[in-house]
């Protein structure tokens, strides 16, 4: 079966269609998430890796449909369910960071305000799109900045010294809005 999300297609002809778009696949299919998982471990020692990195899933459904009545804006909705590789920023070990990525895009210009400006907009005009850079692209702006793991109990070893240094960090501050709030009454 052919692969939708690499042809490059008209969104106006998709929304004709009503056309959906359901595929599933793994990160080296898509050149800039696997770029950012391969630099993300680049500092990891090879054997402390996240095994079988390559192989996580990414899960991609679009819908296209119009936004307004006269079929002039094409949209899509949909969802991305994407496995990066990730280098926690707190305890620096390699872990798997699942994003979920709601996608709910129009296409073209819009002029003045959008009805409903809930759509992130990408200008086409009349030039054919390949729908996995649109994939790609909401999939990189839902990263966040600096991964971590979920708790911090699934840390590595670098994490739980950081909570003893914690621990015995004086915090000169901690009473200053008790103390502020006293000084206004």
């Amino acid at each position: 079966m052919a692969n939708l999300l690499l042809d490059s297609m008209l969104p106006a002809d998709l929304a004709d269609r009503s056309q959906v778009i359901e595929y599933k696949g793994v990160i080296v299919e898509f050149d800039r998430l696997r770029e950012i998982s391969e630099n993300s471990l680049a500092v990891v020692e090879h054997n402390r890796r996240e095994v079988d990195w390559e192989k996580l899933p990414v899960e991609v459904k679009l819908e296209f449909g119009w936004l307004d009545t006269d079929r002039t804006i094409p949209t899509v909705i949909g969802g991305i369910r994407a496995g990066m590789a990730a280098l926690c920023q707190r305890c620096l070990e390699p872990f798997e960071l699942m994003v979920d990525v709601p996608v709910k895009v129009l296409f073209g210009k819009v002029y003045g305000t959008a009805p409903d400006n809930d759509y992130d907009t990408w200008e086409s005009g009349d030039t054919p799109i390949r729908l996995l850079d649109v994939v790609e692209e909401a999939v990189v702006m839902a990263l966040p900045l600096a991964p971590v793991h979920n708790s911090i109990d699934d840390c590595g070893a670098l994490a739980g010294k950081i909570r003893e240094r914690e621990r015995d960090t004086a915090r000169p501050f901690a009473g200053l809005r008790a103390q502020l709030d006293e000084m206004n009454k």
